[in-house]
């Protein structure tokens, strides 16, 4: 065995030495506190078990003290490469304010040494296959020395090696025996050495995190089934429990006993009587015991008369909050800046001081009553368990006595009271719902943890099943279709207005028009029908005493929502006069109807108005065929012109007219020449003329036809329902119409 300690010694020595030469280089060129990328596992593993078949190792006996002898020569090996470099000072650990490079340094050859050990530990297993020599039962033991060897700062970093490497030493490890237990010692003692800081807070998190992941949730080392608590103590200022914030009642020289007497009766220390209540949450059993005091309390009544003072006060400052929110934001902002920020990462503190000078401001804070709120939240989700109906099924009372049983007026009260800490919770701020929802989420499982707790722990209570293959063929087809790419967008501007635009150059602000829909939507009309012919096909199966189908009351449901979903924009004052029927309740007979009513009443009311005329073609018809825009510009010419100027600026009016209707959109009519030579238009605008009468009759003319163009447009937009509503096109024609006859009467004049 001599000659086998001194080959791994010497051997692995000189392994540790080359690696740290080869990596000198790249710790030059690397820049930060953090180590360098771990060797090779496999080129590690080759150049090891070089050095155990040199040195015999391989060569095993059957013999239990043989075996014994080899895990005693591993273990020592093993702490003379990676443990006697840092104890000698050979490997000198950097304090916390030396340079990133020392830092860099120092853990990438300390973990590149624990990386032999632990593959040394790998490849004498894999050679001599005995339990004793399992990987963990040699390497654990060796991470425990470190503890206390190495600061605190420098396990911030090297605690990542154990989190990267625990699957290797802690591969099939036995609930609490074998190696689990010098691992559950390490944890504990590593766990004594952290502080309450932020730092080694989140330290301890990661500390109980790999706790969770190396051993099994049903070991039972973790669940603390005697029920202990914390040993830490919550002090403040002492005092008298009664007065008032400001100190005792104390009464003046020469006052009266009497007039001592008539003073009301000091209320209780608000602080004082804050942070009493530490107590019990802290260590539930206190609210057991005998009454005493004057009047004569039970603890727990005590406790009910505190808690009523204290959340009557907290209640009271969200109050306050609320109304100066109300009234003037950024002074509410400033009073409490956890309203508007809501919850972040720096809302979080490991405890909070108690200096009474002190107490103001954190009563102001939000995270400072939500924390004394959460508090209640765990000690009456503890209690609860207590009740008469739960109480004879705890085999675990968390300390409390069996006589201990929650019942009556103290029940009621605490539902009572869990009910307004709630509603508190969701008043406190924007994200209070969610607050109390996550809040109410973790009461649940730890009512479940602790029934799991109290049914003995068992094993198959986390336990998955495993999953059909059809089930997991469905969930793997599902999840492919996610996670593949997503298909690209018809359009690639968004819409086809602005890739049009984006592709042909803007020309006018039609280019920014919807084009018509391959397949337009049927009218309210259209739907309006077929949800008549769906319910006659139903009366028919009723009469003939076949079963109506069932996919009958989706299709009626789907063509109310489109039908009103079209109402609402083109019909808005029926849509509103059905009232808020929803889904089923819908009416679509009722709101065809009133559609139609008030169409045939606005048709009613230009027939009584007399704006009902004929179209332009059927009174060319009817006349005496004379071309009326022709007999316009006869008149036109017939009248006397001062010369070419106003022939001119007649044609340049004309020209901006027709660029005006070209900006507008509407189509410029075309120049005809007449018999005489001249050029007049065609018939949908009238001609220009000097006449001042006749120019204000052609504007208010024109301003018409813009009205009934831009009606024209909206319509092309559901050119069917345009067909289905006939009554509409032919009333909306003299709306244009009326203004040029009325034109043509004042020219006359």
């Amino acid at each position: 065995m001599a000659s086998l300690y001194t080959t791994l010694a010497d051997g692995l020595s000189a392994l540790a030495s080359a690696s740290w030469a080869a990596r000198e280089p790249l710790l030059a060129a690397a820049a930060g506190p953090a180590p360098l990328p771990p060797l090779d596992e496999e080129q590690l593993r080759a150049q090891v078990e070089a050095v155990w078949t040199a040195a015999g190792g391989g060569e095993s006996s059957s013999g239990g003290r043989r075996l014994d002898v080899v895990k005693s020569t591993l273990d020592l090996v093993g702490r003379d490469v990676a443990e006697r470099p840092v104890v000698d000072g050979r490997l000198v650990e950097p304090a916390e304010n030396e340079s990133d490079d020392a830092k860099r340094a120092f853990q990438t050859a300390l973990q590149d040494r624990l990386d032999i050990a632990l593959t040394l530990y790998e490849v004498a297993y894999a050679a001599l296959a005995a339990p004793a020599l399992e990987p963990g039962a040699v390497f654990i033991p060796l991470l425990e020395d470190f503890v206390e060897l190495l600061s605190v700062a420098t396990w911030r970093q090297l605690f990542g090696y154990l989190e990267t490497r625990s699957k290797r030493f802690s591969k099939n490890m036995p609930s609490s025996r074998g190696k689990a237990l010098p691992l559950l010692r390490t944890i504990n003692a590593f766990l004594r050495f952290l502080s309450h800081t932020p730092e080694d807070l989140m330290l301890r998190g990661r500390v109980q995190l790999f706790a969770a992941a190396v051993i099994p949730i049903a070991d039972k080392s973790a669940i603390n089934m005697r029920g202990e608590y914390s040993a830490i103590q919550t002090t403040w200022e002492e005092g008298d429990a009664q007065g008032d914030a400001q100190g005792d009642v104390e009464m003046a020289e020469g006052e009266p006993a009497d007039s001592a007497e008539e003073k009301p009766q000091p209320q209780p220390d608000f602080y004082s009587t804050l942070w009493s209540l530490q107590t019990y949450f802290a260590y539930p059993p206190s609210l057991d015991g005998p009454a005493v005091g004057e009047p004569a309390q039970t603890p727990f009544e005590q406790f009910r008369t505190k808690s009523d003072f204290v959340l009557s006060r907290l209640y009271e400052q969200t109050k306050r909050e609320r109304v100066l929110l109300g009234k003037d934001p950024e002074a509410a902002a400033l009073r409490a800046p956890a309203a508007t920020s809501g919850t972040s990462a720096d809302d979080f503190y490991p405890r909070y001081l108690t200096a009474k000078s002190l107490l103001e401001y954190e009563i102001a804070d939000q995270s400072f009553r939500r924390q004394v709120l959460v508090q209640y939240f765990i000690l009456f989700q503890f209690l609860l368990n207590l009740s008469p109906g739960s109480a004879n099924k705890q085999q675990f009372t968390g300390g409390m006595p069996k006589t201990f049983v929650v019942d009556g007026d103290n029940l009621v009260w605490i539902k009572k009271t869990v009910s307004f800490i709630r509603d508190e919770l969701k008043r406190m701020s924007a994200d209070g719902y969610e607050f109390d929802k996550t809040v109410v989420m973790l009461m649940d499982r730890e009512r479940r943890y602790a029934q799991w707790k109290n049914d003995g722990c068992p094993d198959t209570e986390w336990e998955i099943k495993a999953v059909e293959a059809k089930e997991a063929e469905g969930a793997a087809l599902k999840w492919k279709r996610h996670v593949g790419p997503m298909r690209p967008w018809f359009h690639r501007l968004g819409t086809p207005a602005l890739t049009r635009v984006w592709d042909e150059g803007f020309k006018s602000m039609d280019d920014f028009r919807e084009t018509a829909r391959k397949n337009p939507r049927p009218s309210v009309f259209e739907l309006e029908e077929e949800l008549s012919r769906i319910e006659m096909d139903e009366e028919d199966d009723k009469a003939m005493g076949n079963e109506i189908p069932a996919e009958n009351a989706e299709k009626k449901q789907t063509i109310k929502w489109m039908a009103f979903r079209q109402a609402r924009k083109q019909y808005p004052a029926e849509v509103t006069k059905l009232g808020n029927a929803v889904g089923a309740d819908r009416d679509l007979h009722q709101l065809v109807k009133l559609i139609r009513e008030r169409e045939a009443a606005a048709s009613a009311a230009r027939q009584a108005a007399g704006r009902e005329s004929a179209s332009p073609e059927e009174a060319h018809e009817e006349g005496d065929g004379v071309d009326p825009v022709a007999e316009e510009d006869a008149e036109a010419e017939e009248e006397p012109a001062d010369g070419g100027e106003e022939a001119a600026e007649g044609e340049a009016a004309k020209g901006d007219e027709e660029a005006d209707l070209e900006v507008k959109g509407y189509d410029v009519p075309e120049t005809q020449p007449d018999v005489n030579g001249t050029s007049h238009e065609g018939s949908q605008v009238p001609s220009q003329v000097a006449s001042p009468e006749k120019e204000q009759a052609e504007e208010q003319a024109n301003g018409h036809v813009e009205a009934e163009a831009m009606a024209v447009d909206g319509a092309e937009e559901e050119p069917e329902q345009q067909e289905q509503q006939p009554e509409a096109v032919d009333a909306a024609e003299p709306i244009a119409a009326a203004p040029i006859e009325d034109a043509d009467m004042a020219e006359a004049e």
